[in-house]
């Protein structure tokens, strides 16, 4: 069977939402710690400060990538491209 090439923990639709940005680092680290494939950490945020906070911090630790996921509350593509500029 083929193995993992990518490991991507903490996605909008998962887990992350429901803990703190503490929490979150705390697994992204042991994730970081156990694998030997690049892993994308989820950093999804309601604000753009814990956003940016939890992007940096699990990218000093190691991630090969941050995923970041617009809110629901954006509908137009125009709205969607300016918050990603905006990160």
């Amino acid at each position: 069977p083929e193995r993992s090439r990518l490991l991507a923990p903490h996605v909008a639709l998962g887990e992350a939402p429901k803990l703190t940005i503490d929490e979150q680092l705390a697994v992204a680290r042991r994730v970081l710690a156990r694998v030997q494939v690049p892993v994308v950490v989820g950093v999804s945020s309601p604000g753009y400060a814990s956003l940016v906070q939890l992007a940096r911090a699990v990218m000093d630790a190691g991630a090969a990538g941050v995923m970041v996921a617009p809110p629901g509350t954006l509908r137009a593509d125009d709205a969607i491209l300016g918050y990603c500029r905006d990160i």
